[in-house]
């Protein structure tokens, strides 16, 4: 499964200046996600092996809106686009020009794309930690509660405003760090921001009718 479809990291940038986050780390992290109704912003992602060495970089755009929908468009030379309505998972990947839909739920259902989309509490799914304030940022690390996730731990890096920096070990000890940036919290987002019909003559995995 694609990291962005299990991991949705929601940041806002805040100024240098700004103090590190202080206090209990889940209710903060409960009261930022309770103030934003919509996000959009700019994204980094990193992926590296476990001697920390990068393996592959992509950027693109992330939008927001709970409860459960969000988006993320890659841009090239990895040109892919994962869409959700809450109930709907698209997943359209460019140059094989080739859609999968999936119902958003299952193993979707104790992700962290779920849970911070709105979806069920962090404390029901995730045995979560305060680790403490390191460079300007105040981290959480949460480890799933169940032993068939498709990874070991996720860790958070909460700003003054939102979450920074998300942060996900698998099994095999590779890492998938994700940065946003230029975040907009509660922005109009366009309508059919969380919709997606698949282009013509792309060719299509499942269908909307069994993903409902």
């Amino acid at each position: 499964m694609h990291p962005l479809i299990r991991i949705a990291a929601l940041l806002s940038t805040f100024a240098a200046a700004a103090a590190a986050p202080s206090g209990d780390g889940l209710a903060r992290l409960e009261r930022l996600l309770a103030e934003a109704r919509t996000v959009q912003a700019d994204f980094e992602q990193v992926m590296l092996d476990k001697d920390l060495k990068v393996t592959k970089e992509s950027h693109g755009r992330f939008a927001l809106a709970r409860p459960g929908k969000f988006r993320w468009d890659y841009a090239a030379p990895n040109a892919q686009t994962i869409v959700s309505d809450g109930h709907t998972l698209w997943v359209y990947d460019h140059d094989l020009a080739q859609v999968t839909i999936k119902p958003l739920d299952g193993a979707l259902a104790t992700s962290p794309a779920a849970l911070l989309g709105g979806q069920g509490k962090l404390g029901d799914n995730f045995k979560i930690t305060d680790i403490g304030a390191d460079g300007g940022l105040y981290w959480l690390e949460l480890v799933p509660k169940v032993d068939d996730s498709e990874f070991d731990k996720v860790r958070l890096g909460l700003g003054a405003k939102f979450i920074e920096v998300m942060e996900l070990t698998d099994a095999f000890d590779q890492l998938t760090r994700i940065t946003l940036r230029d975040t907009k919290l509660n922005p109009s987002l366009p309508k059919g921001t969380f919709k997606f019909v698949p282009p013509p003559g792309a060719d299509v995995v499942g269908d909307e009718a069994s993903a409902k």
